[in-house]
């Protein structure tokens, strides 16, 4: 069951200091619409045995950047969550398969006018070991395995997440995507 907070306003974020350490928590109200409160988020990469990546389109009912292309599974980190719990019950509730051999990459804080994320990124080979892929219709509207020239189209035409195109520039550089 999703926490919530006395004021109504939804879900209760964990934020972080600038070194992801905790520090406080907010209401998802408070966190987005104000970049000075930094809350943690996860972040999975899920690549097949080709070395596509998955990307999932966003449901058109999201408030930000509905129908576009964003990382195969992305959420936040609730209140006192550990992070590795946070990427385990959001990549059940969005894409419904086992992260138990994910590996975290890498953090880092994105900013824009809009709000501050402390991203924990992970990455994950794909198997059919891992459970069929099972998209949450409310969150998701659909999921690809793309290359990285569909990738690099799709970025080309503004139709990922400001978020992915960071991820996608540093999974180039990181060497796990060419």
């Amino acid at each position: 069951m999703t926490e919530k907070s006395a004021a109504g306003n939804g879900e209760i974020f964990q934020l972080v200091d600038r070194d992801g350490k905790e520090a406080g928590t907010a209401p998802r109200g408070l966190c987005h619409g104000n970049p000075e409160l930094i809350h943690a988020v996860v972040h999975l990469h899920l690549f097949d045995f080709y070395g596509k990546l998955f990307l999932q389109k966003r449901s058109e009912n999201k408030k930000r950047y509905p129908g576009y292309w964003d990382t195969s599974v992305g959420g936040h980190v609730r209140s006192g969550e550990p992070v590795p719990f946070a990427l385990t019950r959001e990549v059940k509730e969005e894409i419904g398969i086992d992260v138990t051999g994910a590996r975290f990459l890498y953090s880092y804080i994105y900013t824009d006018n809009f709000e501050s994320e402390y991203v924990n990124t992970f990455v994950l080979a794909y198997s059919e070991s891992l459970g069929e892929i099972r998209l949450d219709p409310v969150e998701l509207a659909g999921g690809v395995f793309y290359g990285f020239k569909e990738i690099e189209a799709l970025v080309k035409k503004g139709q990922v997440t400001p978020t992915f195109k960071r991820e996608f520039d540093k999974l180039i550089e990181a060497g796990l995507i060419k």
